[in-house]
């Protein structure tokens, strides 16, 4: 197995120079521009000549199913941050995870065949649902979600490592789910503790600015509970007490966040957020590919800037003046 090499690329022109010295880039976007190579491992922006990528579907999804060891003989990457789609994808594309495409089972026996030849195309799409659309779902209940659940425990969250957490992949996916068993408890905690977490933010640090909900120095992703559930069809605003949250974490970054795409066009039309990104571009000055981007549903600030209060009026303030 050839060493794993991860490199950070804060900008899109970072990320292009990794491309020409042959790393793989994944999910590398910024500001709604896709850095890509032939394999497309992007499903955020459009790329430089032109192509959407927002259609397709995740890069977790497409690199176990299509694209599995692709770059074994050259496992050097390009990334923008850590998370369970992009890192999962990684270990995929360098064929360290179980799989039945993987090409070196046949030289394998016993215990260990049956092991490398898993299938684990459920926990693939498991990421994917909870990457891009994880409204109203319980990640325990869902196809290996509280496996998913682990990996969050151990290898996501500020100060992680992008080796270790794609390494952590195949570390528990190898594992045998009885060993595993302990430690799925210790998951459900986890996320109880999460939950309390975000919960205690709001209680602690939310204000309401011009209308709209936001978490003041935010210390967990906690949406789904800031967003608060009223119950009925939760594909529309008004299921929904605070439709719109923007956070504003302690490390200077902010994230706008919907429940979902359908409630963020309808109320901010088609593309939803992605409007709010264009005019606060505009309002800063900043380039596409280097300024506030993400999906229709969510997205945040640049990865390079650190963000104030000041900041986050002025997003509320664009929000204010751009949905219906």
């Amino acid at each position: 197995m050839k060493k794993l090499e991860i490199a950070f690329a804060k900008t899109a022109a970072e990320a292009i120079k990794f491309v020409e010295l042959g790393f793989c880039p994944v999910e590398c976007s910024y500001g709604g521009v896709s850095v890509v190579d032939d394999l497309n491992m992007d499903h955020h922006g459009v790329t430089v000549d032109g192509r959407d990528l927002s259609e397709l579907e995740s890069v977790a999804i497409r690199a176990y199913r299509d694209c599995y060891g692709k770059r074994f003989n050259d496992p050097r990457f390009v990334i923008s941050h850590i998370d369970a789609d992009c890192t999962f994808a990684i270990a995929s594309l360098a064929g360290y995870v179980p799989s039945i495409a993987n090409k070196n089972n046949k030289f394998l026996k016993g215990k260990l065949a049956e092991t490398m030849s898993r299938d684990f195309s459920a926990l693939a799409g498991t990421i994917a649902l909870l990457d891009t659309d994880p409204v109203g779902l319980d990640r325990m209940e869902l196809p290996y979600g509280k496996l998913l659940s682990l990996w969050h425990m151990f290898y996501s969250g500020i100060g992680s490592n992008a080796d270790l957490a794609v390494h952590g992949w195949r570390k528990l996916m190898f594992s045998d789910e009885e060993m595993l068993a302990p430690f799925f408890e210790a998951a459900v905690k986890e996320q109880e503790r999460l939950v309390a977490k975000a919960e205690a933010d709001m209680a602690e640090c939310s204000v309401k600015e011009e209308g709209i909900l936001v978490i003041r120095g935010a210390s967990v992703f906690g949406f789904d509970s800031w967003y608060g559930k009223r119950g009925g069809n939760l594909r529309v605003a008004s299921s929904w007490q605070n439709p719109v949250v923007v956070a504003l974490y302690n490390e200077g970054n902010i994230i706008i966040g919907t429940p979902c795409k359908e409630v963020a066009e309808e109320m901010f039309g088609e593309n939803g957020l992605k409007k709010v990104y264009t005019k606060l571009n505009e309002l800063y000055g900043l380039t596409e590919g280097n300024g506030f981007g993400g999906h229709a549903g969510i997205g945040g600030s640049p990865r390079n800037m650190k963000m104030t209060y000041d900041d986050v009026r002025n997003i509320v303030s664009v929000i204010n003046n751009y949905h219906y």
